[in-house]
Protein backbone atom coordinates (compact mmCIF):
# COMPACT_ATOMS: atom_id res chain seq x y z
CA UNK A 1 0.00 0.00 0.00
CA UNK A 2 2.77 2.49 1.29
CA UNK A 3 4.88 2.26 -2.35
CA UNK A 4 1.09 2.38 -4.28
CA UNK A 5 -0.03 5.55 -2.91
CA UNK A 6 2.37 9.08 -2.99
CA UNK A 7 3.36 10.86 -0.58
CA UNK A 8 0.57 13.26 0.93
CA UNK A 9 -1.66 12.01 -1.45
CA UNK A 10 -5.64 11.71 0.08
CA UNK A 11 -6.70 8.18 -0.50
CA UNK A 12 -10.24 6.01 1.11
CA UNK A 13 -11.41 2.51 0.58
CA UNK A 14 -12.03 2.85 -2.72
CA UNK A 15 -8.51 3.46 -3.81
CA UNK A 16 -7.29 0.28 -1.74
CA UNK A 17 -10.08 -1.43 -2.81
CA UNK A 18 -8.51 -0.56 -6.87
CA UNK A 19 -4.89 -1.15 -5.37
CA UNK A 20 -5.30 -4.41 -4.09
CA UNK A 21 -7.90 -5.69 -6.24
CA UNK A 22 -10.34 -6.33 -3.33
CA UNK A 23 -14.07 -6.45 -2.36
CA UNK A 24 -15.38 -3.42 -0.37
CA UNK A 25 -15.70 -4.60 2.94
CA UNK A 26 -11.86 -6.59 2.42
CA UNK A 27 -11.08 -2.80 1.54
CA UNK A 28 -12.71 -1.52 4.73
CA UNK A 29 -10.86 -4.21 6.72
CA UNK A 30 -7.78 -3.08 5.72
CA UNK A 31 -8.26 0.62 6.21
CA UNK A 32 -9.28 -0.26 9.90
CA UNK A 33 -6.18 -1.89 10.22
CA UNK A 34 -4.26 1.21 9.10
CA UNK A 35 -5.83 3.16 11.65
CA UNK A 36 -5.66 0.76 14.29
CA UNK A 37 -1.47 0.65 13.35
CA UNK A 38 -1.63 4.62 13.61
CA UNK A 39 0.02 5.12 10.45
CA UNK A 40 -2.68 7.37 8.44
CA UNK A 41 -4.76 10.23 9.89
CA UNK A 42 -8.05 11.35 8.95
CA UNK A 43 -7.90 14.33 6.80
CA UNK A 44 -10.41 17.23 7.11
CA UNK A 45 -12.87 18.71 4.63
CA UNK A 46 -12.08 15.77 1.47
CA UNK A 47 -14.83 13.73 2.59
CA UNK A 48 -15.69 11.02 4.97
CA UNK A 49 -12.93 8.50 4.85
CA UNK A 50 -10.47 10.01 3.59
CA UNK A 51 -7.29 9.22 4.99
CA UNK A 52 -2.94 10.49 4.27
CA UNK A 53 -0.37 8.14 5.55
CA UNK A 54 1.31 9.83 8.89
CA UNK A 55 5.14 10.45 7.48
Amino acid sequence: MYDEIEKNQIFGTKEIKEILDCSPSTARVVMTKLRDMKVVKAVNGKGKGKYVFIE
